[in-house]
């Protein structure tokens, strides 16, 4: 069930309408939102539900043996074990099954593989991410109070903590594409202390009017006009329709993801919980590295904490720095999918973020001060343009697609762009140069928004989305990451 349907929309104005009435027993409101996680995954897959419902007993028998004096490295090798077996099966064993069996064939093996159609289930990336967050923050319980432990009356003291974890990887508005909850940061929300409420009401539905604008009008549009024709079909596009669709896909995914991010955020709002902030304007980042600290924030931070420190992070000298930096990125692309595209897109990203490492090692003279420095909108355009290539991989369908784009790129001439066909290409390279002042717009049209009287909130809201749905293209737009 698409969050942007109107079977959804039906769906959450019965459960918000129940929900509310349950108020102020915050336990009662737990049940219908359990119910209401469960019956999201039920819709979109009754398998997908049976699998949520496998994997949360698998974490609890494994929280289990950790409460009950478990050896830390045990626990860790079966998570480990459970993440990567839950991976291949439903993940990748479906589109590594011919080379698998190829290279069965290379050894000499007489045993046939099984032939496999799992789909993989609506979720599963982001409740596995939550799972990883709940046993590493149990772990943390004794030991570490500042780095992300679970409060003793949540897991230790709490007889319902199967209810509650259950809870925690359900929450349907994240289940689809995240933001990533830390279960120390949510799990204490789904427990409170004090009644319930709706948490900034003005804001929540200005997320949501924000999110339906950035969907059906900007990213829906740009992926049917410029984007979907050129990477179903590369051989076929020009040059400048290549270069063209690069930079509206660019465009196209920040603003589907930061718009489903501002859509589950607005709806978590309206039911009392707050989310992590994703998205910090990322094309505004000089470099990479701060790139990473701006774009899908939750998943950034969750690479950091629970890939890079654990191999080894920075304490092992720059050149380990380095290589677990290269190692965590090549990881994300695998995780995005089983692709060599993807792979070579995580490899790219490793790459540039070493680059910028040994850059901001070397860049400082005998006094630590920088000798060498570049113009911030220098800095931006050649960061974007970075991003720009790996997006290429990111988005094409195989690799001889991506290649390609590519050789299409590189016949371009002077004379393409200065023709008048190449205004959409301007006109979406000078955004980026002007992205930092569309930024300062936005938020200053956010602020004089939120001073407006109650009374002035229906008529304006009727009139954006009236005009949101009459200018968008037909149809439901998707959401990319739900993909991964």
């Amino acid at each position: 069930m698409n969050l942007l349907s109107l079977d959804f929309a039906g769906y959450f104005l019965l459960f918000f309408v129940g929900y509310w009435l349950l108020q102020p027993s915050s336990w009662l409101q737990n049940i219908v939102l359990l119910l209401a996680g469960l019956g999201f995954m039920a819709l979109a897959s009754p398998e997908a539900l049976l699998v949520l419902l496998a994997w949360t007993a698998l974490i609890w028998l494994l929280s289990l043996y950790i409460r009950h004096g478990g050896r830390r490295c045990i626990a860790n090798a079966l998570l480990i074990g459970m993440v990567v077996g839950f991976f291949f099966i439903f993940k990748y064993y479906h589109a590594m099954q011919d080379t698998l069996d190829h290279w069965r064939v290379a050894v000499g093996l007489g045993v046939h593989l099984p032939i496999m159609e799992m789909l993989a289930p609506l979720g599963l990336s982001f409740y596995v991410f939550h799972s990883i967050s709940y046993i590493v923050s149990l772990q943390r319980t004794e030991e570490d109070k500042g780095r992300g432990a679970l409060p003793r009356e949540h897991i230790n003291g709490n007889p319902d903590s199967f209810f509650a974890l259950l809870l925690y990887l359900s929450f349907f508005p994240s289940i689809v594409a995240g933001p990533i909850n830390r279960a120390a940061h949510f799990m204490p929300q789904l427990l409170p202390m004090q009644p319930r409420r709706i948490e900034q009401p003005a804001r929540a539905i200005g997320l949501i009017v924000l999110a339906l604008l950035k969907l059906f009008l900007i990213s829906d549009y740009l992926d049917k006009h410029l984007v979907a024709p050129v990477f179903s079909a590369p051989t076929n596009a020009s040059p400048l329709a290549s270069l063209t669709a690069v930079l509206a896909y660019a465009w196209q995914i920040y603003m589907n993801f930061s718009g489903y991010t501002n859509l589950v955020t607005g709806i978590a709002l309206l039911l009392g919980f707050q989310l992590p902030r994703n998205f910090n304007a990322p094309y505004l980042a000089l470099d990479l590295k701060e790139f990473w600290g701006r774009w899908h924030i939750s998943l950034s931070q969750f690479i950091r904490d629970y890939i890079y420190i654990p191999l080894g992070g920075s304490r092992c000298g720059l050149l380990r720095q380095n290589a677990n930096v290269f190692i965590a990125m090549v990881l994300s692309g695998i995780w995005h999918g089983a692709g060599l595209n993807f792979v070579l897109w995580g490899a790219l990203h490793g790459a540039g973020l070493v680059v910028v490492n040994l850059f901001q090692q070397g860049r400082r003279g005998p006094h630590g001060k920088r000798w060498l420095t570049f113009p911030a909108p220098i800095a931006r355009l050649f960061t974007f343009a970075f991003i720009c290539l790996t997006w290429v991989f990111f988005r094409a369908s195989n690799m001889d697609d991506a290649t390609t784009l590519l050789d299409n790129i590189g016949h371009i001439t002077p004379s393409m762009l200065v023709h008048p066909s190449a205004l959409i290409m301007w006109a979406l390279l000078l955004i980026v140069m002007g992205y930092r002042w569309l930024e300062k717009g936005k938020l200053a049209l956010w602020n004089g928004l939120s001073r407006l009287p109650l009374w002035a909130y229906p008529p304006c809201l009727i009139v954006a989305i009236t005009l949101i749905f009459m200018l968008a293209p037909a149809g439901t737009p998707g959401f990319i990451y739900a993909n991964f």
